[in-house]
């Protein structure tokens, strides 16, 4: 609605806007609180539930609670490791 709209209504039709906005906001106020308590832990900890459900799906994938070794041995080789001369392509065999 404009302003040049909001300035032709009556003040009684005012009236009805503002008190269906102060009702929508106090909806929306319970909302919040109900979403708030959620993440805090006081209906159920979200946190922990999507944890729960991460490390279901890892241990469905690969069979067992967690990884071997640190996680930059399971990613990349390792740089101390000696490269055979047919890996580093000098072209010496």
């Amino acid at each position: 609605m404009t302003d040049k709209e909001l300035h032709k209504l009556k003040k009684s039709e005012l009236l009805e806007i503002l008190v269906a906005m102060r009702e929508e906001m106090d909806r929306l106020a319970e909302e919040n609180e109900q979403l708030r308590q959620r993440i805090n832990g006081e209906d159920e900890d979200l946190l922990s539930a999507t944890a729960r459900r991460i490390k279901r799906i890892y241990e469905d994938k690969f069979g067992e609670d967690e990884p071997k070794g640190e996680p930059d041995e399971l990613d990349e080789p390792n740089e101390n490791s000696e490269e055979s001369p047919e890996d580093t392509g000098s072209g010496e065999a």
